[in-house]
């Protein structure tokens, strides 16, 4: 498939398109083959599960890192096909090595096949199929749209800031004789899910306001047992770098 850019109606729409069925080639039973593949569906679904292999948020891989990991994409009715390379992912994270360290870090629901065409490579099933409907197409998960999940991740997330702040606003005059205590991060273990992300960075913050975090970062956030009260240790957390951090500032 090549990318292919439209223009339509002062806006502009890309896609990976493939070629066109041959006269006398192709027979009825691939008469209904995927043409076009939407770009941004695509690249966000394996941006996801890159940034969760490796550990880093999605938002800090860029189009180079993807070509690097990831040798082939095939959409299947059914599910999509990843294959990718094992050099380049031991690159990126050194324990990703043998197949096994992939396998135990895959996402629930994907799976590991065997690779016999590229040796040093992995293929990786992802349950996600292609859906059309009144010429619009988008990719599902086991039923519903892959992004319905990461936007109640981060509708989950906008609203535990806002309650943390509300209540920490609430308990700010009887927290004064500890200040100490909240300096440390040693909040009691009650408190810490209402108070801990008061102290996140502003521009961690701000990208949970503005829906501009990824749900690997949301995620990793919801299972820590204390949060560092340095916002560079919370970015080297959250896989952030500086452009990414401009990014969320600007977002």
């Amino acid at each position: 498939m090549r990318p292919l850019f439209v223009r339509r109606k002062g806006r502009v729409y890309s896609y990976y398109v493939g070629p066109a069925p041959l006269l006398g080639i192709i027979g009825p039973q691939q008469a209904d083959a995927l043409r076009r593949v939407p770009c941004a569906a695509l690249e966000g679904i394996l941006l996801r599960r890159l940034g969760h292999l490796i550990d880093r948020d999605e938002r800090t891989i860029s189009i180079d890192d993807l070509r690097r990991a990831v040798a082939r994409v095939e959409i299947r009715s059914d599910c999509v096909h990843l294959v990718v390379a094992l050099r380049a992912l031991k690159y990126f994270r050194e324990d990703l090595n043998p197949a096994a360290a992939v396998e135990a870090r895959l996402i629930s629901g994907d799976r590991v096949l065997a690779e016999v065409n590229r040796p040093g490579h992995i293929r990786i099933a992802l349950p996600i199929r292609m859906k059309v409907r009144g010429g619009r197409t988008w990719f599902s998960h086991q039923g519903r749209e892959v992004g319905a999940d990461a936007d109640a991740a981060r509708s989950a997330a906008l609203k535990r800031l806002r309650s943390a702040h509300e209540a920490f606003a609430l308990a700010r005059p009887g927290l004064s004789p500890l200040r100490h205590v909240v300096r440390t991060a040693r909040t009691p273990t009650a408190d810490f899910r209402k108070y801990a992300w008061v102290f996140l960075a502003p521009d961690i913050q701000s990208a949970i306001l503005t829906g501009g975090i990824s749900t690997g970062a949301i995620a990793k956030l919801n299972t820590q047992k204390a949060i560092p009260l340095s916002w560079e240790a919370q970015r080297r957390l959250l896989g952030i770098d500086g452009a990414a951090q401009a990014d969320m500032l600007g977002a």
